[in-house]
This record gives structure tokens, sequence and C-alpha cells, in this order.
């Protein structure tokens, strides 16, 4: 039996699939953290980072960034050979492009002028600042749902149970509406002619990791236990891992989502061979 668990949020919305094997072993099919903010089919902008030493990029030479140490390009100068941190104006645009190309119209708009001088000049980096969470609709948290379920379609067809970490309707009514929307993606999409979606339940919070202080007092307590779980089940070689995701789920940053994830699906195969027996 498989099932996959997701572990609700909007940067940080976790699931993971997971397929019980015999000798209480049990099989990593899948384990990630997608950030609906970025993971959709219109993709915002991801970190700039250099195409050489994939430290911050700071300057562009037609579409590569890079840092200035690697700029495939001449940085942008003014003619007394000063490094120019951001695009200047138009008047001294048109002095540094008639230093190169004496036909330059004076009349040019500054579109033209940059578009002109890119040829020979790498141009400060433009950082596009990430816009908050309050700045996005619904209608784009659901492209990046779509994205993502459309992408895991036909594996996920196969799931014999989904499990949806339940939120507050009150307390954060913009993570229940991104629950509501899995939800329904999940259904919509998860379905054949022949089949419909496997079936759906949702999980209190509470239910994730057992015997820990509820409410807000226990958030931490029970975000350090379900890590502790994931780790006692590695350490016990029950995991069965072909794709290197627990390298993955060691590697990151914000780990207790994913492990969030991970005890929803133990605590569902559990459940289900409690029922077959």
């Amino acid at each position: 039996m498989s099932v996959i668990s997701f572990d609700v949020g909007i940067k940080n919305l976790a699931f993971c699939v997971l397929k019980k094997l015999p000798n209480e072993k049990y099989e990593l099919l899948g384990w990630d953290n997608v950030n609906l903010l970025n993971d959709s089919s219109t993709g915002l902008p991801t970190k700039n980072i250099c195409y050489s030493c994939k430290s911050k990029a700071t300057h562009q030479s037609g579409e590569v960034n890079s840092c200035a140490r690697h700029s495939v390009r001449p940085i942008l100068t003014d003619l007394s050979g000063n490094k120019l941190l951001k695009i200047p104006s138009t008047k001294e645009l048109y002095s540094i492009l008639l230093a190169k190309e004496s036909t330059t119209k004076k009349s040019a708009k500054k579109e033209a002028l940059v578009e002109a001088l890119k040829k020979y000049y790498a141009f400060p980096l433009e950082v596009i600042k990430p816009l908050k969470v309050a700045n996005f609709d619904l209608s784009y948290f659901h492209d990046s749902i779509r994205f993502l379920v459309l992408k895991h379609k036909e594996s996920w067809l196969q799931l014999d149970e989904i499990c949806i970490e339940n939120q507050p309707a009150f307390k954060n009514p913009q993570m229940k509406s991104v629950q509501m929307l899995l939800f329904a993606t999940l259904r919509d999409i998860l379905r054949t002619e022949t089949q419909g979606p496997p079936p759906i339940r949702l999980v209190h919070a509470s239910q994730k990791v057992k015997g820990k202080t509820a409410g807000d007092d226990g958030y931490k307590e029970r975000k350090k236990g379900s890590e502790d779980r994931v780790t006692s089940a590695i350490n016990a070689k029950k995991i069965i891992d072909t794709h290197n995701l627990i390298g993955k789920f060691q590697g990151a940053a914000k780990k207790n989502d994913l492990a969030d994830a991970f005890c929803m699906c133990l605590d569902a195969i559990a459940k289900m061979c409690a029922k077959e027996s």
C-alpha cells in the first residue's frame, strides 16, 4: 500500500509519498518541499546566481547572469571608467554609446540606448523585490497546485490514500483556502474515465505527533518530535531510499514540514494495516 501526505503551506507545501513493504520497512517514493510562489506554470523569477561560481549575480550580459568577477562582457562604466552600480540617466547613456557608435541619434529613448549598449557591456542586474504572500490571489496558488499535481499525475493515480493536514478556518483563513484548493485539485485531476481519485482524508495537526503538548504552547515541541521520529526511522534502517530523498531531508534548511508529512504517512499506513488485520 502507498500513501501521500501533505503538510499545508504556501512557501513550504511539503509532501511525502511512502509505500509499505514487508518486514516493517517502507520505500520513499517522493519527499519534497514546494514553494507555491515559485512553482507554478507561470513561474516567478528565481534567485539570481552567477552562472560560473554560483554566488550572488550582480550583472547581466544578454541572458547570462554573473558576479562582477565572471562577467561575460565588460562591466558598464561611465566615461571616466567608474563602474556603474545602476542604470544611469538617458543623457549619460547617450554619451557612453556615442563613444562606441558615432551615428547614435541624440533623440534616442532610454530603452533604445540600453538595448544598444547591451551589445558591448554587462549591465547592473535589476533586483526584483519578492512579492509578499498577501500580494498573490488564490488563482496563482491554484495554478501552482495544478502544476504540481499534473506533474505527478501518473504516479499519484496509483496511491491508496491521500492525507491533507486540516487547517483552522478562523485562525489562518488563507492557509485554509490553500488546503481546499489542494483538496479540489487532487480530486479533479487524479481520475480517469474508469477510475475515481484515491480517497482523501483530512488530518488534524494534533494527530501528527502524539504525546506532545497541544495548542500553540506545544508547537516547537511537536515540530521537534516529528523530526526525531524521522531520524529514528532512518537510524533503524526501516526506510528504503533509492532516490537520495533522505539526503535531501538531512540537507534541508527547513526540516519540520517534511518531517510532519512523513509522520502523517506512517500513521496513515498504520491505520490502513489495522483495518486489514
